[in-house]
């Protein structure tokens, strides 16, 4: 994951014809910026919604499961009455 701190967005909010990936990583050295969550078997990891995931093969253990749910407390309403 990237801290908030590295994530122009988090705070100030992405550009409507902005690319939120190339500006975290405007340069090589900002990949540095990436932080490994390692988390033992049980364990639980809650993020927010800017969070952009990469899995790996883990270390042989299969038993693997990601929940996932979004909300939304916009007042606007893509439905009409």
């Amino acid at each position: 994951y990237l801290t908030a701190k590295s994530d122009p967005g988090y705070f100030g909010g992405d550009t409507e014809d902005g690319d939120p990936m190339a500006r975290c990583f405007s340069n090589k050295s900002a990949f540095q910026n990436i932080r490994a969550c390692p988390v033992k078997k049980g364990g639980l990891i809650a993020h927010t919604h800017r969070v952009i995931h990469w899995g790996n093969q883990g270390e042989g253990d299969a038993e693997r499961m990601l929940l996932d749910w979004h909300t939304d407390n916009s007042s606007s309403s893509s439905s009409s009455s």
